[in-house]
């Protein structure tokens, strides 16, 4: 297969038109149902706020996927390109939203996505020179979450389970400060491919600035005290679709300034 890229100059022109090395040829490559993806995700965590009272938390990250072996350099035909093939790889070209999404992936159990713009789409992606397409998009999502009460003593802890893991959490607390604590799971996946023809897996760095707060005026110790990676399977209208699930556990400490 081959990917034609049209002459165009770089410059930020060109870059905000978008109308370079040929985006919507890149769309087809990853939406092609016959050619098999393996990707690598990776997520870097930029601001976590906790919505309890409604069993969520709303989530701002950059989602990094890089497509591995999906472009191959040598069946890259650049025509009548400037100078030579270097000029392309290793550079950041911005997706707009006529050409979004450009990814296979989503957040599967999330209500709602917000893709960030200021004011250019927080989306690009790159051709590297090891011929990968890496995907780097900056997102804000919210994920479910079980709330854990204070109700219940160290002696007998809460278990709760996320993916296919038991959580024993206990919960204690004096007469001024009580540590509540809560599970929150986000769902990586994809709607259109298969297992069979699209391998996700996670990076060997998954999550980057794990060690973040997690507060707001409701809870204002708040913070994510581990986030744990796994790799699932789910059956989706009747075909396998791998899964990359990541749980959040929070730590929430409440003070109580005037108690006795």
């Amino acid at each position: 297969m081959n990917i034609i890229f049209q002459r165009k100059i770089i410059n930020s022109r060109s870059l905000k038109n978008n109308n370079i090395f040929g985006v919507p040829s890149i769309k087809r490559l990853l939406v092609d149902p016959s050619i098999k993806n393996n990707v690598s995700v990776k997520i870097q965590l930029l601001r976590i706020d906790e919505l309890l009272s409604s069993q969520r938390v709303e989530i701002t990250f950059w989602l990094h996927e890089v497509y591995n072996e999906l472009i191959n350099v040598k069946d890259i035909e650049l025509v009548n390109y400037i100078n030579d093939g270097n000029e392309m790889f290793n550079r950041k070209f911005m997706i707009e939203d006529k050409d979004f999404p450009l990814s296979n992936v989503v957040i599967k159990n999330a209500l709602f996505l917000r893709i960030h713009r200021n004011p250019m789409t927080n989306s690009f992606f790159m051709i590297n020179q090891n011929g990968t397409l890496s995907i780097h998009t900056k997102v804000t999502t919210d994920v479910p979450c079980v709330h854990l009460s204070s109700s219940h003593s160290g002696a007998n802890p809460l278990q709760m389970v996320c993916v296919d893991s038991m959580y024993k959490l206990p919960n204690f607390g004096g007469n001024k400060k009580i540590n509540d604590k809560a599970v929150c799971q986000m769902e990586i996946g994809s709607f259109l491919k298969p297992s069979s023809y699209l391998n996700l897996t996670w990076d060997t760095d998954a999550i980057l600035d794990g060690t973040i707060p997690c507060s707001n005026e409701n809870w204002p110790r708040c913070l994510v005290d581990q986030i744990h990676t796994f790799k699932i399977k789910e059956s989706f209208v009747n075909e396998d679709h791998d899964h990359l699930v990541a749980c959040f556990l929070l730590n929430i400490q409440r003070i109580f300034l005037h108690a006795s």
